[in-house]
């Protein structure tokens, strides 16, 4: 992204009632976003960061963040079984569909119990 699309970006995010933040980017440096949701982006990087106070708070969120992403993996390969499950009449293939859904629903649920 150039430095015109950056500020536009920047422009962009004060307008949808975002705040500047004084802190800035760990990668590149560049001003950070309070969005009005709460979370905090970098506009330059298009991500989202974390801004941690201990080491322990780091590995929570670290912890929180790949939980959440294992979640939504699970659910993407969840629905490629179900467009398979339907495509499919052959008997063997459909058994092993139901075993690794039977797996992968397992796991959801655990994920899930864990976010609590």
């Amino acid at each position: 992204m150039g430095e015109e699309g950056l500020i536009k970006k920047m422009a962009e995010l004060l307008k949808e009632g975002s705040t500047m933040m004084d802190k800035v980017c760990p990668v590149c440096s560049t001003p950070l976003f309070k969005l009005r949701t709460g979370e905090i982006m970098c506009p330059k990087c298009n991500k989202r960061v974390f801004i941690v106070s201990s080491e322990a708070e780091e590995a929570r969120v670290f912890s929180e963040v790949a939980v959440s992403s294992l979640e939504r993996t699970i659910a993407a390969k969840l629905h490629e079984l179900d467009g398979r499950l339907r495509l499919s009449d052959d008997l063997e293939e459909l058994r092993l569909i139901t075993a690794i859904l039977i797996g992968l629903l397992d796991a959801l649920e655990k994920i899930r119990r864990l976010s609590r």
